[in-house]
This record gives structure tokens, C-alpha cells and sequence, in this order.
């Protein structure tokens, strides 16, 4: 069974929902980061599975959305309540935080909250 893993990386807290193909999300309430914002999204991915009763290799999409800015590739450009982030490419950096090898979509919040809103 496949599923995909949605991402929110704010200025206080990284949140995390899991939605395995054709039944509802598994959400974890955002932990906070503060010096070592990998290992809470780490520990949010493997709750997040452990509940599911998935291993990452279940996880086939991953969507990302980080307040301010981004490039084409997904670097944070300028992000004030973001500063560990600013000049790195989100999807790499959360590959790598969570172990995960999917690619990465990359969306500013804002763009990702009117996609959302399009698709109701």
C-alpha cells in the first residue's frame, strides 16, 4: 500500500500527515524544532508510520510547504521565522532528515493553501 506524506515546516514547529491511498490522513500534531528541527521531523515520520503500520518504503510522494520564498529548485530564499533554513533546498534537507529517498514537491504555504482551496 502506497501513501503520501505531507509537510508543513513553520517558524515554531514542523507538522506532518500521512494519507495512505484511498482512506483518510494520520496527522500528528507539529513538534516543535528549535536547535534540531531533523530530529523532530524524524521522530514525527516514524510515529507517523509506526501508526500507519508502514515503512518508509510505503511513503511514494512527498509534498512540502515552507513560509517565504523559494527558487525553482526549492531553496529557501528568505524565510525570517526560518533562519536555519534560509540558502538550503528544502527537499534535500528533508530527504535526508526523515530517510527518505522519494522526491521532494517543493511549495511556498501560501501557494500550497490555494492549490488546496482549488482542488475543493
Amino acid at each position: 500500500m502506497s501513501a503520501a506524506l505531507g509537510v508543513d515546516i513553520g517558524g515554531s514547529a514542523v507538522k506532518m500527515a500521512l494519507v495512505r491511498e484511498g482512506r483518510e490522513a494520520t496527522t500528528l500534531r507539529g513538534a516543535p524544532h528549535g536547535e534540531d528541527a531533523a530530529a523532530a521531523a524524524r521522530a514525527q515520520c516514524d510515529q507517523l508510520l509506526a501508526t500507519a503500520g508502514l515503512t518508509r518504503d510505503a511513503v511514494t510522494s512527498v509534498g512540502a510547504a515552507v513560509a517565504g520564498p523559494i527558487d525553482e529548485r526549492g531553496v529557501v530564499l528568505q524565510a525570517v521565522n526560518l533562519p536555519w533554513l534560509e540558502g538550503r533546498p528544502v527537499g534535500a534537507w528533508l530527504q535526508q532528515a526523515v530517510g527518505l529517498d522519494t522526491r521532494v514537491i517543493t511549495l511556498t504555504d501560501a501557494e500550497a493553501a490555494a492549490r488546496a482551496e482549488h482542488r475543493r
